[in-house]
């Protein structure tokens, strides 16, 4: 029998589900600076991979408080230097709240530890290449030496980055094709032959 890519969904995994969503996206003191912080290292690796056509080259940072806004995203914001100019980034939709939703998800559903581990570090993974993705892609166009990203790129930037919905929907996705790759295949039943090969032995 053909073991379903989706395990049951029970009441207690959706109230678990529930709790770990508002916890983690409560409003808890510091959190969202040292997530800026864990954010501007991996921007920065990205963007050290990237050539540029600047000469000195673009580098995140956490700001002192008094520098940012709460409409460039408060303790949620990092700056991208370049030169003489600071540009803000709220990361608290684009990179915190995925996260943190795929986060809850992945712990509320009932799976084998085994099994529970592989799709945190599955999903985990394709947000953080969505998040290289949406932060390569803006740097390419500004900063990049050929001026502009590619039109595919473009198209899958605006889709699938842009909308702040995709915010919500990408951690789905993501935990959905987890527990998919993740599925236990179904053991081949025994053939007719061989079934009557051990009743004749018997």
């Amino acid at each position: 029998m053909p073991v379903a890519w989706l395990p049951s969904v029970d009441r207690r995994a959706v109230v678990v589900f529930g709790l770990l969503v508002v916890l983690f996206l409560a409003p808890w003191p510091r959190l969202g600076r040292a997530f800026c912080t864990l954010f501007s290292a991996y921007g920065n690796v990205l963007v050290a991979s990237r050539q540029t056509a600047l000469d000195a080259r673009p580098r995140f940072e956490v700001p002192p408080p008094a520098e940012v806004s709460a409409a460039d995203g408060g303790q949620w914001a990092v700056v991208l230097r370049t030169g003489d100019r600071a540009l803000p980034l709220d990361t608290r939709i684009i990179a915190y709240t995925p996260l943190a939703i795929f986060l809850a998800l992945a712990l509320a559903t009932p799976l084998p530890p085994r099994r529970k581990l592989i799709v945190l570090a599955g999903g985990g993974a394709f947000l953080l290449a969505r998040l290289a993705f949406a932060v390569l892609v803006p740097l390419g166009r500004a900063f990049g030496s050929g001026g502009s990203a590619s039109t595919l790129a473009e198209i899958a930037w605006t889709v699938l980055v842009t909308p702040p919905v995709m915010s919500y929907a990408t951690p789905l996705v993501a935990w959905w094709m987890a527990l998919a790759l993740t599925t236990p295949r179904a053991p081949a039943p025994a053939s007719t032959g061989r079934r009557r090969v051990a009743v004749r032995r018997r």
